[in-house]
């Protein structure tokens, strides 16, 4: 199984230990999203996550670093949901850190992500959502191959207004169509 994929920007890779894992969730729940409002990880949590698999295992949540290929800084993360025998489906989600947005890391690493999941588990789709309000993050959906199949009306409150969440899906037949995939390195 590879656990490491690389783009034209952007590879994705397991964390090197646990201060780089703490790190991007101390950044990803350190500052309030204008989208989703704050989350809240305490680091004792963030550090049992990896320290009881290093945060790459198919049965349990798992997230991988985003490395910019042209200068190894760290972008964000990629994270997926667990895969369970039967399950046919899972989800993925993205942070980039602020200073990084709006250069495309975001979608590469959706369809790095995308290359890890369909190449290693038998599934038969991948989700995400965000809130109906986050435009460059449904972009990122889109121009990683996914496509809008609804969403959960209301399903988010942040400063006390209630959005819509909205679903994006993208079938194996979908992915295996997709032209980025014979550039992506394995390994």
């Amino acid at each position: 199984m590879h656990t490491i994929y690389t783009g034209e920007r952007t590879r994705i890779r397991p964390f090197r230990d646990a201060d780089e894992w703490h790190y991007t969730v101390s950044l990803d729940c350190g500052v309030p999203n204008e989208h989703w409002g704050p989350w809240h990880c305490p680091r004792a949590h963030a550090l049992k996550e990896f320290e009881e698999t290093g945060l790459v295992a198919p049965d349990k949540y798992s997230a991988m670093a985003i490395e910019r290929v042209d200068t190894g800084e760290l972008v964000g993360l990629e994270e997926h949901g667990a895969m369970h025998p039967g399950k046919t489906s899972t989800w993925i989600g993205t942070f980039v850190m602020k200073e990084h947005r709006k250069q495309g890391f975001g979608a590469e690493a959706k369809q790095l992500m995308l290359c890890y999941l369909f190449e290693n588990f038998p599934l038969s789709t991948v989700i995400a959502d965000t809130t109906a309000t986050h435009r460059d993050a449904k972009r990122g959906l889109e121009l990683c191959g996914m496509h809008f199949i609804g969403a959960r009306r209301k399903a988010h409150c942040y400063h006390g207004k209630y959005v819509d969440v909205v679903l994006y899906q993208i079938m194996r037949a979908d992915w295996e169509a997709g032209e980025y995939r014979s550039k992506v390195q394995r390994g």
